[in-house]
């Protein structure tokens, strides 16, 4: 069988490509994972009983936490609810107490019950833990959330593909399709995050916002890259939403436990974004939710943005079929216009609005 050079280069490509795409995926995921753990994790201190904590903590987990001193364990408190912090250690009854936030990650809550154990078995005395923000009993692990990167990923993509193949004559009703389908998406994770996993008590209605903010943010720019580059928008969406924005989303523990800076890089794309939201309306009460939604926004007015210029091009593009057509008609009938297809002045070539 005679098999041309060209052909068994290009199908020795093809794989080599295949093969470094599997490869990067597996990087994407696994770096963030080996790398994760304790480190500068910002913790409240006050109170006199907590003098010295800093010099043990340091000898026994040296970098692991960026202790902050707070002039009350008010305040200390205040500042886990507000989100600022991660945990606290305080004085209660002349001696320490350790204060926790499950919601914001359960790593970094066990990370702080470790931490109590510690300082119980160097001061003598039980040194209790206080949850500022447990998560639910049905799901302590907060697992239903750590599962979700990955349908929120397809859940904005999947629409996006869907309206390019389905509706090719106009633009209103694809970005119509996509929010509509965001918001059922919302409305069906929020349902079973309330009602079958159980990992959220209440909310519902801001859960499904967040997801529905969630897909919308990822569909847009999907439909936004594809007017402008075609197809390959829609495949570079899914990468990078995919390979970049789940691992680094922090959806399983939290963003703080993700390696310095990438956690911070993750919460600036809509996988990483919606998660963090996610926690603020179901264990924080909303705080700490206006910068993931100022994100996913921006996202959302990006994609939009892609999608109005390439509306407008094939608008101006229209436009200029139009006027050429015009002006062969102003010269005269020509054989090859006698075809009335080719002949009527109302024809619009651009998708219709």
């Amino acid at each position: 069988m005679d098999v041309s050079f060209t052909k068994l280069r290009k199908e020795a490509v093809a794989l080599l490509l295949l093969a470094a795409a599997i490869v990067g995926l597996t990087v994407a995921f696994v770096l963030p994972s080996q790398h994760s753990g304790p480190h500068d994790l910002p913790i409240g201190v006050a109170g006199a009983a907590t003098t010295g904590v800093a010099e043990r903590l340091d000898a026994a987990q040296s970098g692991a936490f960026d202790l902050r001193q707070y002039s009350s364990s008010d305040a200390v408190r205040a500042g886990i609810t507000d989100r600022k912090l991660v945990g606290g250690i305080v004085t209660e009854a002349d001696r320490p107490a350790v204060l926790i936030a499950t919601g914001a990650g359960t790593p970094i809550a066990q990370t702080l019950k470790t931490v109590a154990a510690e300082l119980s078995m160097s001061t003598g005395h039980r040194v209790p833990v206080h949850d500022l923000a447990p998560t639910t009993a049905s799901d302590p692990q907060a697992a239903g959330l750590s599962g979700l990167g990955l349908p929120l990923v397809l859940g904005g993509y999947a629409p996006g593909m869907l309206v390019v193949l389905l509706i090719a004559d106009s633009f209103v009703r694809r970005l119509v399709g996509v929010t509509l389908f965001s918001g059922v998406l919302g409305l069906a994770v929020a349902a079973f995050l309330r009602f079958g996993s159980g990992t959220v008590d209440g909310h519902y209605w801001s859960v499904a916002g967040a997801i529905a903010l969630g897909s919308m943010a990822i569909s847009f720019v999907a439909v936004g890259l594809n007017e402008i580059v075609g197809k390959v928008g829609l495949v570079l969406t899914v990468l990078v939403m995919l390979v970049i924005g789940n691992p680094l989303s922090g959806l399983a523990t939290g963003w703080q436990w993700l390696p310095a800076g990438w956690g911070h890089f993750g919460q600036l794309l809509p996988p990483g974004a919606a998660g963090d939201l996610l926690r603020s309306l179901a264990f924080f009460d909303g705080a700490g939710g206006a910068r993931p939604v100022l994100v996913l926004l921006c996202w959302i007015a990006a994609g939009a943005l892609l999608y109005g210029v390439a509306w407008l091009r094939l608008v101006r593009a229209g436009r200029a079929r139009d006027a050429g057509r015009d002006s062969a008609a102003d010269d005269g009938p020509h054989p090859g216009n006698l075809n009335p297809e080719y002949g009527n002045r109302n024809e619009r070539a651009s998708v219709a609005p």
